[in-house]
């Protein structure tokens, strides 16, 4: 798996002499993997925190995995710290994805979808979206199925303050799926701290990288199943989008049906038209 690999004290020296996002655009280059303008203002503006925070929290020497590839897809995670649990000893590891909102909101009420203050359509719950990222890395990284102890997630709006995402942080956090806001940055910092001790993150960052990758559980035991039930694997980012967006739209259209009798039996019966037409069966 693809990552630009550096620890957070060299990270935050990346930083200060602002080379930082040409660094990360140079190894994404070498991997043939393109670089966005946005990406770009990305890395300059959230990967500094972070390493700040790291640095803050005495916590230099965890390895931060920066833009890193989930196997088997195109798709990136902001950040994978790897270190060592300051109870156990063991490698500890925590998907970290860093979002630069200042404001948002829940989308047309939904629990799984935000509206974001600039931005275009529905995004991802980011509470969501970092848990999907765990769940697919533990169904497919060899091991992180030998762990004792899950792989940890969290999302860190490190623009926001409370008020102004209040609908997030509605919404409970699990151990994959942690909401922090700059206006929460002492917890923030009392977290890291306990998933990881100031020791060297490199061994566990080797182990990490050069991890096998196997099948998902599901993947033969549900091969079947899944044809009929979503459940089984794991959506990430627009693909959990639009399934969210879809299940939201049949609530819509069967309250709007309480309403009008028999509004929600035109409206399926039309999609299902359009199904039929692609050789799709809704």
């Amino acid at each position: 798996m693809s990552a630009f690999r550096t620890s957070a004290a060299s990270l935050l020296r990346l930083a200060a002499d602002g080379t930082l996002a040409d660094r990360v655009a140079e190894h994404l280059w070498a991997v043939r993997q393109g670089v966005s303008p946005a990406e770009r203002r990305s890395w300059t503006n959230s990967l500094p925190v972070l390493a700040q925070d790291l640095a803050d929290a005495g916590l230099g020497q965890v390895e931060v995995l920066v833009e890193y590839q989930l196997p088997l897809t195109s798709r990136r995670i902001d950040a994978v710290l790897a270190g060592v649990d300051p109870r156990s000893g063991d490698d500890s590891y925590l998907v970290v994805e860093l979002k630069q909102w200042s404001y948002a909101t829940a989308y047309e009420e939904s629990e799984t979808l935000v509206a974001v203050e600039h931005a275009r359509g529905a995004r991802l719950h980011p509470g969501v979206q970092v848990e999907d990222y765990c769940q697919y890395l533990t169904d497919f990284l060899g091991i992180l199925g030998r762990q004792r102890y899950p792989l940890h997630g969290a999302a860190y709006l490190h623009n926001a303050v409370d008020r102004d995402v209040a609908d997030l942080l509605d919404r409970p956090g699990t151990e994959q799926s942690r909401l922090f806001t700059k206006q929460r940055r002492g917890q923030w910092l009392e977290y890291l701290r306990s998933r990881f001790a100031p020791k060297s993150g490199a061994a566990a960052a080797d182990r990490f990288l050069t991890s096998t990758v196997r099948p998902s559980r599901h993947l033969l035991r549900y091969a079947a199943q899944e044809l009929k039930e979503r459940p089984q694997f794991t959506l990430l980012d627009e693909q959990h989008v639009a399934y969210e967006l879809v299940l939201h739209a049949v609530e819509w259209a069967r309250q709007a049906n309480c309403q009008a009798p028999g509004l929600m039996d035109s409206w399926l019966a039309g999609f299902q038209g359009c199904g039929d037409r692609v050789g799709h069966r809704v």
